[in-house]
């Protein structure tokens, strides 16, 4: 079966476990300066799935790279990025995912009562 047949058929047979994952994600709430506690469930669910689990602080030396563009934003205390990495056999081509964790500060939420409430 072709590689992308055998990650659809995956997806179609983990379907209620992914949806349940990601309004998990979404209840947790992660705005500006809360992050960090939404990267909880994801190194949970990278460790169930195999994966070996590496995490790290952003580097202030990415100031000195020749391509760094200023922001102005705050990371909540202790920030870290979050690697899953499971070693293949080397008989498949490689996939990389990447996810940006947090959400909108709760100010553009508009009238939600609760901003982090999360359905289907």
């Amino acid at each position: 079966m072709e590689t992308l047949q055998k990650i659809l058929k995956d997806i179609d047979e983990h379907r209620d476990e992914a949806i349940e994952g990601l309004l998990e994600l979404i209840r947790t709430g992660s705005s500006d300066g809360k992050a960090t506690k939404a990267q909880e469930p994801v190194i949970r669910e990278l460790q169930k799935m195999g994966f070996t689990v590496d995490c790290f602080q952003q580097e202030k030396a990415a100031e000195e790279l020749p391509d760094f563009s200023p922001y102005d934003f705050t990371y909540d205390e202790g920030a870290y990025n979050v690697v899953g990495t499971r070693t293949g056999t080397g008989t498949v081509p490689s996939m990389m995912l990447f996810a940006h964790i947090d959400t909108e500060a709760e100010d553009f939420f508009g009238t939600f009562e609760d901003p982090y409430e999360a359905f289907i």
